[in-house]
């Protein structure tokens, strides 16, 4: 029967062209934002902010704002794109709606992850109308991310999407503010957790679905961010998914990076004094975006092409203005793969 439900609500979002009006919307409100909300004489980004999106993104801080314009002019309606095609798949197989969704978005930069998620739950939920089907279910998001910059577009581009919304069945529950703080210090501190805090004390919040976006291309980041993940599984629920969206399947040293992350997850004790826990890989799923067959992917080059003509417009005569437009330009076919875990515990046996 859930079968069915997802092949018809899959078939009924691409009847209705709904997951493209969403993004035309999420473009039109992104091109205000950028051409109409932000001051016109801010800095802009420059060729070496948009060269290190690009050549070492793993490396930046994102502790400047030209850093993190030049990256959601690069990445965010691409992977906003992409990840909500994803999640209308996922939807309700593979994320399980019983009640209530909550969301905890880990390494959430711009946030494209939530906003495509936030927009296809709203298209479920009316799916479910329509169809006559009783439903009160209901999303809550929270997410953790570090850099101040990345936060503040969060802040005002939910406020922009949901500015003069009129009908809320598509407002946008993301948070205003870095809702996580106390506990983004104890998932990225060096607490031993197995016998410290989580031991005492319940975590003060809980979520049955985690997702990162996080696209580990570097084996030195696997150290730090995989730790971080393993700490943030203590947030899921019995029952809980954790889906990691990878970088591309094809790519040998990404597949080499990724096993060792499922190793990592699935090898590590979760128990307490209290639990028994563990982490298991429930799925792996490819997912191939191909910008020949997509017009709104193909539509994505033509639209960054044209923030960075605009940016760079001083420099475009320079050899690097043009190697950039060529990497810029190449049209790739692009496969991601996810790794759904699934997250258990229960009560040890008083002895």
């Amino acid at each position: 029967m859930l079968e069915t439900k997802l092949i018809t609500f899959k078939n009924w979002v691409s009847e209705n062209g709904i997951i493209d009006k969403r993004f035309e919307y999420v473009n039109q409100k992104l091109t205000y934002y950028f051409d109409e909300f932000l001051d016109n004489h801010r800095a802009l980004p420059m060729y070496e902010d948009y060269f290190n999106a690009i050549t070492k993104c793993n490396e930046l801080k994102f502790d400047c704002f030209t850093e993190v314009e030049a990256y959601v002019k690069l990445y965010f309606l691409e992977r906003y794109r992409r990840f909500s095609l994803i999640f209308v798949d996922l939807i309700p197989n593979r994320i399980k709606i019983n009640k209530e969704i909550l969301m905890l978005d880990i390494a959430t930069g711009p946030g494209a992850a939530m906003y495509a998620l936030n927009d296809v739950f709203n298209m479920y939920k009316i799916y479910l109308e329509e169809n006559n089907i009783k439903n009160d279910i209901t999303l809550n998001i929270k997410y953790i991310e570090q850099s101040t910059y990345f936060r503040e577009f969060l802040h005002k581009f939910t406020e922009i999407l949901n500015l003069n919304n009129l009908d809320e069945k598509w407002l946008y529950k993301i948070p205003f503010h870095f809702e996580l703080e106390d506990d983004y210090i104890k998932i990225h501190s060096n607490i031993n957790i197995d016998k410290g805090y989580y031991d005492f004390q319940k975590p003060k919040y809980s979520f049955n679905l985690i997702v990162s976006s996080y696209f580990f291309t570097d084996i030195n980041n696997l150290e730090y961010f995989g730790d971080s993940i393993i700490k943030t599984i203590k947030y899921l629920k019995n029952n809980g998914r954790m889906i990691i969206i990878g970088a591309n399947a094809g790519n040998n040293v990404y597949t080499k990076i990724y096993e060792e992350l499922k190793t990592k997850i699935t090898q590590h004790n979760y128990g307490t004094k209290k639990f028994i826990g563990n982490c298991r890989l429930e799925f792996t799923k490819k997912y191939t975006f191909d910008t020949q067959e997509d017009e709104i992917l193909n539509s994505i080059y033509d639209i960054r092409f044209n923030y960075i003509v605009s940016d760079l417009i001083g420099i475009k005569d320079k050899q690097e203005y043009n190697e950039l437009i060529l990497k810029l330009n190449k049209r790739t076919i692009n496969v991601t793969e996810l790794l759904g875990f699934i997250r258990y515990s229960k009560f040890r046996k008083k002895i």
